[in-house]
Order: C-alpha cells, then sequence, then structure tokens
C-alpha cells in the first residue's frame, strides 16, 4: 500500500492513472477512440505529477487495471471485447462441468482485473495459456467420445 508518487494516496496513484487514461480519450481522435491509443506499442500512460523532475523524462506507466488497459490499448471496442472475454470466461467457468482446477483459476482471475494490468498478457500469461490447455483437453476429451 505504500504510494509510489509519495503522499498518502492509499491506491498508489491507479485513479490519477485512470483518470489520465480517459482525460486521453476524451482528447482523441475519433479512430482513437474507437480503436485505442497507438503513440506507443504498449499504451502506456504519462502523467505529469508522476513524480519525475519537471526537466526530466516522464515515467511511462501501466494502467494497473486489465479492464482500463484493455480501453487504453483497444478503445471502446477494446473495451467491450475485454468486457464480453470477461463475462464470457465467468459463465463458461460456472455452468459448464469442469475440473475443479479450471473453475478455481478461471474465477480468480477476476479480482486483479482491478488493480493488475498483467491479465492482458506480458510476463504472467501463463494463467491463460493455463485455462487455453484446459479448454483444449476438455473439447479434444468430449469430441473423441461422440
Amino acid at each position: 500500500m505504500r504510494s509510489r508518487f509519495g503522499g498518502g494516496d492509499v491506491t498508489s496513484g491507479r485513479v490519477d492513472t485512470w483518470r489520465q487514461v480517459a482525460a486521453d480519450w476524451r482528447h482523441a481522435s475519433v479512430a482513437g477512440k474507437l480503436f485505442g491509443d497507438a503513440r506507443t506499442s504498449r499504451a502506456v500512460v504519462t502523467r505529469l505529477d508522476d513524480g519525475a523532475p519537471p526537466q526530466g523524462p516522464r515515467r511511462k506507466l501501466n494502467t494497473d487495471n486489465a479492464a482500463v488497459g484493455a480501453f487504453r490499448r483497444g478503445g471502446v471496442l477494446g473495451g467491450l471485447a475485454f468486457l464480453f472475454g470477461v463475462l464470457l470466461l465467468g459463465w463458461h467457468a460456472v455452468t459448464r462441468r469442469r475440473a475443479a482446477w479450471f473453475t478455481i483459476t478461471a474465477l480468480s482471475m477476476l479480482p486483479p482485473i482491478v488493480t493488475e494490468d498483467w491479465l492482458l498478457g506480458g510476463a504472467n500469461g501463463v494463467l491463460w495459456l493455463l485455462l487455453l490447455a484446459g479448454e483444449a483437453g476438455v473439447t479434444t476429451s468430449s469430441s473423441t467420445m461422440d
């Protein structure tokens, strides 16, 4: 809970970063609003109040929120695709008969959406690979039983 930018912000600057994403979106072109930020490959957020010296280089921050990250990277369409994917993942995990590890893994990915951006890939994409392997295993075994 230590603040990255000093002061007493319990969100460690996340809310200000999310506000910056919204401000950047409001000033984006129609294509930028629909398809997301294309200025950098990682769609990072640059804040003027990031704690760096005024004349120094600005910190490139990630969004620390998977939904906001999807919106930043993919605009309105990316945000909608992310929402659809999360709803589909949750529905698929609880409505079909699955191995317990699949359901636990799928549902455990939901809470970090609020505080982490790694659900979209990066170093921790292994959970997505695990779910994909589980889905492939269930699909393959059910198709061979037919």
